[in-house]
């Protein structure tokens, strides 16, 4: 094997005589830890350690997390660094089938229809969803967003009592809506009707 190539340096068991590429996403964990778990930072950080130490290169996919890297690691060989910017998703496509799009939206309880407003992701503090659902509560208030809900796909992480406890708190109940997680088949149909 000439390369070996990690599209997220967590997994990336490096194999000693053999080149190195290892995508990092971001240094969220790193920048603020007080949304992760200790074991995850802990555990990440030991991964970048041996990865910049001794990958071959790194990919990116901003200049943001480039320069992350060179903050929180100075003694990274900036030559290593290379930014490639992601492409656009499937999930992402234009949806023209109005049947299965009905199909789909019933399946996760959205009527057809329905204006919305959507969530994909975790659900947990780093994601910032308390912040999202407070705003969504002072849009809601103008006639213009009045008849919006807040559709919340993905699956439950921790320390998420307080997503929770504000949607009560301000009584939200009926506007905001939890579905679990989603296939990436079904995205396309929801980021359309949404």
């Amino acid at each position: 094997m000439d390369v070996f190539y990690f599209s997220d340096f967590s997994r990336s068991p490096l194999l000693s005589g053999t080149k190195g590429i290892t995508t990092v996403h971001d240094l969220v964990w790193k920048i603020y830890p007080q949304y992760h778990e200790q074991k995850i930072v802990k555990a990440h950080s030991i991964k970048l350690e041996k990865t910049i130490n001794h990958g071959d290169t790194i990919i990116v996919d901003s200049m943001s997390t480039k320069k992350d890297l060179v903050k929180y690691f100075p003694k990274i060989n900036k030559e290593k660094i290379q930014v490639v910017y992601p492409g656009i998703g499937e999930q992402f496509k234009t949806v023209n089938n109005d049947k299965e799009l009905k199909n789909i939206l019933k399946k996760y309880r959205i009527n057809f229809g329905d204006k919305f407003f959507l969530y994909v992701g975790a659900i947990e503090p780093r994601k910032n969803l308390v912040l999202a659902i407070n705003i969504f509560n002072e849009l809601i208030k103008d006639n213009k967003f009045s008849d919006f809900k807040f559709i919340i796909t993905g699956r439950a992480g921790w320390k998420n009592e307080n997503v929770y406890q504000s949607i009560k708190q301000l009584g939200l109940e009926n506007k905001v809506r939890f579905t679990g997680f989603v296939v990436d088949e079904d995205l396309p149909y929801l980021y359309n009707a949404a």
